[in-house]
């Protein structure tokens, strides 16, 4: 019967390691293939395990990656302190430097890592395609605007020069006229 018990005992260890393994391999798996940019900041402040999205959107290789400051790849250095040394941030909005010096717009959240570990995990949304949005949609306000604004002058500068036209006796004047009156 205690034979037995063991066995149970070593059967319960063996399922814990394998749902470990399996659960190491998931987030890996995850992480690998996010479309977000995860990376970790180690307690020397320097970038280790760049996923693929990471060093795709900063355009690096992801070995060159390995070991840069924090400080190289955050625009603001006020932003690369407060996130160096911050326990936990839920969402900032930061700039990233690319290799290239881009600068890309991000939400960055910051999970600390076990004191065991030690460091950080860096997840970075590209806000780039929302940043444009809501820049097109400025431009569509502002052109809407323009538009009402500039009606009513064209439509009197319209009448205007119409009436120009029905008086003017001169033949080159009202051809002059209705070419105004085109292109308005």
């Amino acid at each position: 019967a205690e034979e037995v018990n063991e066995l149970f005992a070593l059967l319960g260890e063996i399922r814990n390691f394998l749902d470990r393994i399996w659960v190491r391999h998931f987030l890996l798996a995850t992480i690998e293939k996010a479309s977000d940019a995860i990376f970790v900041l180690n307690v020397q402040g320097r970038l280790e395990n760049p996923n693929e999205a990471a060093a795709h959107l900063l355009k690096y290789a992801r070995e060159e990656m390995l070991g840069l400051q924090l400080g190289e790849v955050v625009a603001d250095p006020d932003a690369a302190a407060e996130i160096a040394g911050s326990t936990s941030i839920q969402a900032k909005e930061v700039r990233l430097k690319c290799k290239n010096g881009q600068e890309i717009p991000v939400l960055m959240s910051v999970s600390t890592l076990p004191k065991e570990f030690g460091g950080k995990v860096l997840i970075c949304k590209d806000l780039s395609l929302y940043k444009r949005v809501e820049e097109l949609e400025y431009l569509g306000k502002m052109y809407h605007e323009i538009a009402v604004q500039t009606q009513t002058p064209l439509s009197l500068a319209f009448s205007w020069v119409h009436a120009l036209k029905t008086r003017s006796p001169d033949r080159s004047a009202i051809d002059t006229f209705e070419k105004i009156l085109r292109q308005l």
